[in-house]
């Protein structure tokens, strides 16, 4: 869990504002951490 925080800090970092969007950072850090 704690990665999935640190990857959507991430993603923020690189993609400021809102978080809607075609994929929100949520989805798409769970779905990394479940691929690895």
């Amino acid at each position: 869990l704690f990665n999935v925080l640190k990857c959507i800090q991430e993603i923020e970092k690189q993609n400021p504002g809102p978080r809607c969007g075609p994929t929100p950072p949520l989805q798409m850090c769970v779905h990394e951490s479940a691929v690895e």
